[in-house]
């Protein structure tokens, strides 16, 4: 994928708006979140040709909110978004592992 293709590709307004409200969310702090949502898409931009466009991030970003911030069970988040508890489960686990790390 070109540059330019990439950015056809890339949802730009929506995936920046997407990413501080769920940095806002996680740390409350304005500044933090701005810093959290412009490096997000940094690293996403300079892994833009590995990344499976055809794959919804919006399901991992769904899991994290029901469960870290909302309170829900596994189970009920699970069933909401049409998994099994234990994938749900497995899914989180890595994706606040990758939150750690960033």
């Amino acid at each position: 994928m070109t540059d330019s293709e990439a950015w056809t590709v890339v949802p730009r307004a929506d995936y920046g708006c997407s990413a501080r409200r769920f940095a806002l969310a996680w740390t409350n702090d304005r500044g933090a979140a701005e810093d959290l949502a412009q490096e997000s898409y940094i690293r996403l931009w300079d892994t833009r040709t590995s990344v499976d466009w055809d794959r919804s991030l919006l399901a991992w970003r769904t899991a994290i909110v029901l469960t870290a911030l909302e309170g829900y069970a596994y189970a009920d988040a699970a069933e909401a978004l049409g998994t099994s508890a234990g994938a749900l489960r497995a899914a989180v686990s890595r994706a606040r592992d990758k939150l750690e790390e960033a």
